[in-house]
């Protein structure tokens, strides 16, 4: 879906179910706002994972680029941090082929970073 040229959602969040590490990931959102939708959905005490659709324009030509974003927020425990990092390659596999990617554990690390 936020892949797609046909699809006007450009961007989409998964977690993990009821913010427990040992618990699937799961879609939480996705939606069609950029930026400011996808940050509607981080919180300080959760771990997420996030695609965003951007377009740049170059040279009079649009552009497509895709942002994977690692989000461990402030206020997650440090076990539930180690335990994440095992998770890494099965994560990645999911949001695999993006152009840039980030971790952040606080909104503004977005806003700096994606200047959209």
């Amino acid at each position: 879906m936020v892949r797609s040229d046909a699809s006007n959602t450009n961007w989409c969040v998964a977690a993990y179910t009821d913010g427990d590490v040992k618990k699937p990931v799961i879609l939480l959102d996705s939606g069609s706002d950029a930026l400011p939708g996808l940050k509607s959905q981080l919180s300080n005490d959760i771990v997420a994972y996030g695609l965003l659709r951007v377009t740049d324009v170059v040279d009079e030509i649009a552009t497509v680029k895709f942002v994977f974003i690692k989000w461990v927020g402030e206020g997650v425990k440090p076990m539930s941090k180690a335990k994440i990092s095992t998770h890494k390659s099965a994560i990645e596999a999911v949001f695999v082929s993006s152009h840039v990617q980030l971790f952040c554990a606080m909104p503004s690390c977005l806003s700096v970073c994606l200047s959209v």
